[in-house]
């Protein structure tokens, strides 16, 4: 079963609003700020408690705004990624963790929640992607310099057999082979090259 990343709670918020518009979390900061006391207040009739209350709208609001800052930053990390993939031999030169993270905008950008699984431990899968129903396993794997033959597709559908996946997506920065080809034809099971990945990205498939 693929392992879950063990994140904190400043990093889900931080994923969360770099989906979101810029403002977003500097409003609930401010509605935490501002909301927070009274409702407390209204919650817990006892005395002593107005600067409990007041701390933790505080604390809340530092949390929120500080995770919207932060998500900025992400964002603009995501975009100089993409940037620097926009021909193949630009993709080439990402590293491993580089290649799975391009791999994880170019489906946040079809409308996609993506999820990264635990990183040296991913029992075949590397992204879980969710849209509606659907519940896609996704593999990457940056080889520029070889083709990927049909045992690690084979591995993934077995993966995706196990956990009732409703399809798969091999991702890889190089080829496949006949024989990879050959088994996911008529399964739930996309492969996708170096022009389909660059094109999943709206970005040029042409060679610098």
């Amino acid at each position: 079963m693929p392992k879950k990343r063990k994140d904190d709670g400043l990093d889900v918020l931080v994923q969360v609003f770099a989906q979101l518009p810029w403002w977003l979390p500097f409003g609930f900061a401010i509605v935490a700020l501002v909301g927070i006391p009274p409702l407390g207040r209204t919650l817990v009739k006892q005395p002593g408690y107005d600067q409990v209350w007041g701390t933790l709208g505080m604390l809340v609001a530092v949390a929120m705004a500080g995770s919207g800052i932060f998500a900025q930053f992400e964002k603009r990390r995501r975009r100089k990624l993409v940037a620097q993939a926009t021909a193949i031999d630009g993709l080439r030169t990402l590293s491993w963790r580089q290649f799975e993270e391009l791999c994880a905008e170019a489906f946040r950008r079809r409308g996609y929640a993506v999820r990264e699984t635990a990183r040296g431990a991913d029992g075949g899968v590397d992204l879980v992607l969710r849209r509606g129903n659907e519940r896609i396993f996704v593999q990457c794997k940056h080889y520029a310099a070889r083709r990927i033959d049909v045992r690690p597709i084979r591995e993934l559908y077995g993966v995706m057999a196990a956990e009732g996946a409703t399809g798969g997506i091999f991702i890889c920065s190089g080829r496949y082979t006949s024989a990879a080809q050959e088994f996911a034809r008529g399964k739930r099971l996309e492969l996708i090259g170096e022009p389909e990945l660059l094109e999943l990205l709206g970005v040029s498939a042409t060679p610098l």
